[in-house]
């Protein structure tokens, strides 16, 4: 939901400063409502259809953030089929934007990558903020936790979630699941 609130206000903002970014993010603002609302319910889909959702998503938190955040996308052509929970990774993202990059001044990158090795695929979705932060004992947020339950409920003892700071800065997230893909 506070992404559905940050958008809506960003749309307030730029209706002020920049009509035509406005109309773009309602335009993409709809397209992933349409994705959620009316796709077939399926628990697994091809991860480029995955990632055409979270560019999407990515577009809107670009026009938010203007030039203070970059994507960049490392995606094994091989891996393009495999398949992926539906909506597995934008909790992921938006944690990176929302613990990360946000917290900072500076320029933000995040760069989501995409690999085959054996019969497992891993994404890594990697952001260079401020990398984890002590959580004083207390679990991560239910974006978070969601993902891990989701993977453990579809992948019982065959798929893996880290979440790790990374050196000089940042946070690397990264999945780990079984190589399946829509020809198998």
């Amino acid at each position: 939901p506070h992404f559905l609130f940050n958008t809506l206000n960003t749309v307030s903002s730029l209706m002020i400063q920049n009509v035509t970014d406005a109309q773009n993010v309602i335009a993409k603002l709809a397209d992933l409502l349409r994705t959620v609302l009316t796709d077939a319910p399926t628990q697994t889909i091809p991860l480029h259809k995955e990632l055409t959702f979270i560019k999407n998503y990515l577009s809107i938190e670009q026009i938010r953030f203007s030039d203070r955040l970059q994507i960049a996308y490392h995606i094994e052509p091989d891996t393009e089929n495999a398949l992926v929970p539906g909506l597995l990774l934008q909790p992921v993202v938006e944690n990176a934007i929302k613990h990360g990059i946000s917290k900072q001044a500076g320029q933000g990158i995040i760069t989501i990558t995409s690999t085959q090795k054996n019969d497992q695929l891993q994404i890594t979705i990697t952001d260079n903020g401020a990398g984890l932060q002590n959580t004083n004992g207390q679990s991560f947020g239910i974006g978070i936790q969601n993902v891990q339950e989701r993977l453990n409920s579809l992948y019982p003892d065959q798929a893996t979630f880290t979440l790790a700071s990374i050196t000089p800065r940042g946070t690397m997230a990264t999945l780990t699941l079984p190589f399946k893909t829509t020809h198998d």
